[in-house]
């Protein structure tokens, strides 16, 4: 009884337990659907949620994939790099194997975005290369972030062609897919290839698109400032104070965030103007962190000084610099991104082409069952049909036999009577007998001669005319006996009726069975309970009826 009561109390504790994982299962599957909800729309407020929820509570793959996802799409709306790809990785693997492929693809996108942040740009056009296969369509606003994100990465790499390739494609779909803040970006991205491409009019015309249609001083506004202002550099007769109003608006007047090439290039702009003191105090107040772009311009300053000793000191200092930096760029990085994306693609081919493969032999494998299985099927059916054919060609070599002996005076007259209804059919009957016979194994002529066999059975049963003249026969013959069962038996079934009848001239069961079309049990199972009805309710005439079933 305790060991009872023991059981009793463990599985209520384990009841209870499975409770609450369940609904705390529900409450964060709930709670992260409602991120997801709002997260474009209010990503400081979906990131502060994220952060909020205990990872214990992630108690599934599933619930931990989707928290992943949302926590590196907040980092992201929240402009906080994502370095760990570690976050991007757990959505990775899930959505993968589990679907569905809208988070796949926003996954291998994030896993890219990381890579992009800790410099792995081999790592990250791959990424972004598996995430554009996935997200083509079923997610065109992620496919158009994927191409901005190779734009971007392209650019790193010094790949000027593909960067502007990839900025065209994501305007393009910004721009179908109608979202404002999207496209605007898009275009930044695009001025700004058009640019590296050295198609400085194409640019400078995206720009002033830019700062033309902006109502309201945002990020984009602020780098199209400031990218006007580089492109106008590099177009020859510009008016450098245009330049110079350019940059101490952004920096001035909107306290845009510089970096030391937009400090460098505005220090070069006050030399062009001649507000050497300004560009003076500007230059010795920048921290230089990055030798290549400090190098780029100081030659470029000192070349319009026309101190061509600095210029030459600089430019040396800008070539083994840029030489080192593209070196390792281009060579690593790229054969890196190469080796591996083709390396990715030529696995992922094989795998298709086995998966195919197999796919092939799986409904060759089918195929072959559901033959099998068809042969088997029609061989029941041809041999039942055979079957069916002997036994109706049985039947008409014995309807032959009996007409023929219906022809001699010994002959039950009842049943010689029956046979003259019949006479043509029947004759038919037994020529289509001696036919059979005569051409065996011809399949055609089995056939046709089963078909009329069928036929004229048929035309026998059914002939209600010349049935009723047969039971007429019988009661002129028979004091009146089908009359008399009939009145006195009347819950008798038609079928009933039809057996008694046959059994008084004198057929047997089989012959029976084929006139009625049922089995030769059945005829057995009608006449014994013909019998047993008339014993049970005594009619007037039960002996009469009796002695004809004898």
């Amino acid at each position: 009884m305790k060991i009872f009561q023991a059981m009793k109390r463990l599985l209520a504790i384990t009841i209870i337990l499975l409770s609450i994982a369940s609904c705390t299962f529900i409450n964060v599957s709930r709670t992260l659907n409602d991120v997801e909800s709002y997260i474009m729309e209010r990503p400081d407020s979906a990131l502060a949620v994220l952060e909020s929820i205990d990872r214990v509570d992630l108690n599934t793959a599933r619930t931990k994939a989707h928290h992943a996802l949302l926590h590196a799409m907040a980092l992201d709306k929240n402009y906080i790099d994502v370095t760990e790809d570690s976050i991007a990785k757990v959505a990775t693997e899930y959505y993968k194997k589990h679907g569905p492929r809208r988070n796949y693809a926003r996954a291998l996108y994030y896993l890219g975005k990381s890579y992009y942040y800790n410099e792995e740009y081999d790592k990250a056009i791959l990424e972004y290369s598996k995430a554009e296969k996935v997200a083509e369509g079923c997610d065109s606003l992620y496919l158009g972030m994927i191409y901005s994100g190779k734009s971007y990465t392209y650019n790193c790499n010094y790949n000027s062609s593909q960067e502007a390739y990839y900025a065209q494609k994501a305007y393009e779909i910004f721009s179908k897919l109608n979202i404002s803040s999207y496209t605007r970006a898009a275009l930044y991205r695009l001025a700004v290839s058009y640019h590296n491409n050295d198609e400085y009019e194409n640019a400078l015309n995206v720009y002033n698109r830019i700062i033309d249609e902006s109502s309201d001083v945002d990020f984009v506004l602020l780098q199209s400032l400031l990218g006007k202002a580089h492109t106008m550099i590099e177009i020859e007769d510009s008016d450098y104070f245009v330049i110079d109003n350019l940059f101490r608006k952004a920096h001035n007047e909107y306290h845009a965030e510089f970096e030391e090439r937009d400090y460098w290039a505005w220090i070069y702009s006050l030399y062009k103007i001649g507000s050497n003191n300004e560009a003076e105090a500007i230059m010795n107040n920048i921290d230089v962190s990055e030798e290549y772009t400090a190098n780029f311009w100081k030659s470029r300053i000192y070349a319009f000084l026309n101190d061509w000793e600095s210029v030459y000191k600089y430019d040396r200092l800008n070539d083994i610099y840029q030489n080192k930096v593209i070196e390792n760029i281009l060579e690593e990085s790229l054969e890196t991104y190469q080796r591996d994306y083709y390396q990715s693609e030529l696995e992922s081919s094989e795998y298709k082409v086995k998966a195919r493969t197999m796919g092939l032999i799986g409904v060759i494998v089918i195929a072959v069952l559901v033959v099998i299985i068809i042969c088997l099927i029609l061989n029941k059916y041809l041999t039942k049909q055979k079957e069916e054919k002997e036994k109706l060609l049985e039947y008409a070599e014995e309807i032959r036999r009996q007409l023929s002996e219906a022809e001699k005076n010994d002959f039950p007259a009842l049943k010689r009577k029956y046979l003259s209804l019949y006479k043509t059919r029947f004759e038919t009957i037994g020529s289509l007998s001696e036919q059979y016979i005569q051409a065996e194994g011809r399949s055609d002529i089995e056939s046709l001669m089963f078909k009329k066999v069928v036929t004229l059975i048929k035309e026998i049963k059914n002939d209600s005319t010349n049935r009723a003249r047969f039971e007429a026969m019988l009661d002129e013959d028979l004091d009146m006996i089908m009359t008399r069962l009939r009145n006195e038996m009347p819950k008798f079934s038609e079928t009933d009726y039809s057996i008694f009848s046959y059994l008084v001239v004198g057929f047997d069961a089989t012959t029976i069975s084929r006139l009625l079309d049922i089995s030769v049990n059945n005829i057995y199972v009608h006449k014994h309970r013909i019998r047993t009805r008339i014993e049970e309710r005594h009619p007037e005439h039960a002996s009469q009826f009796l002695e004809m079933l004898a």
